[in-house]
């Protein structure tokens, strides 16, 4: 089986807000796997408790860079959609 650094997630922030995320982790493997579960469950948390997508990143970076190896990395997007706001 191949492992995957790859991730996305909608996370419904209440009140007709909803996060959307995309990510990729250099590599393969298994480092690459649980570096993409430390990421996508941080950047996850960090959605719900702020609602704000540059809170969240900011946190979420300051989580995994300490923690990341030098020779990898973590792409990632994300976006907050207001469907009553358009």
């Amino acid at each position: 089986a191949l492992l995957s650094g790859d991730f996305f997630d909608v996370i419904d922030l209440g009140e007709s807000r909803l996060a959307i995320t995309l990510g990729d982790v250099s590599g393969k493997g298994i480092a690459a796997s649980v570096l993409m579960t430390a990421t996508h469950g941080h950047l996850h948390a960090a959605l719900r408790s702020t609602g704000d997508c540059g809170r969240a990143m900011t946190l979420t970076n300051a989580f995994i860079e300490p923690r990341i190896p030098a020779a990898k990395f973590v792409t990632v997007w994300a976006a907050v959609i207001d469907t009553a706001r358009r």
